[in-house]
């Protein structure tokens, strides 16, 4: 089983380690061999997630993916950047 969760930098999230959301379902979108997850509007209103937002994926230990907004005035990020368990 593989968890997905959102990591966003919210003030009032930072308190909390996690809490459910909602449920989503991953499906496929023309021929492509990725699957699309949606975030729920709560967290795309909460969290000001707009079309076009890059999110940075990361799985933990456990198999849980982590999808990370990216913020544009930190520059691209590569993978070279990063560390193993980050």
């Amino acid at each position: 089983m593989i968890y997905i969760s959102l990591v966003v930098t919210v003030k009032t999230w930072m308190a909390m380690a996690e809490r459910f959301i909602d449920i989503v379902t991953a499906y496929k979108s023309g021929g492509r061999n990725s699957l699309i997850v949606t975030i729920p509007r709560r967290l795309v209103v909460e969290a000001n997630i707009e079309k076009g937002q890059k999110f940075l994926v990361k799985v933990d230990r456990k198999g849980r993916l982590i999808y990370e907004p990216l913020n544009p005035q930190e520059g691209p990020i590569t993978s070279k950047g990063l560390s193993e368990g980050e």
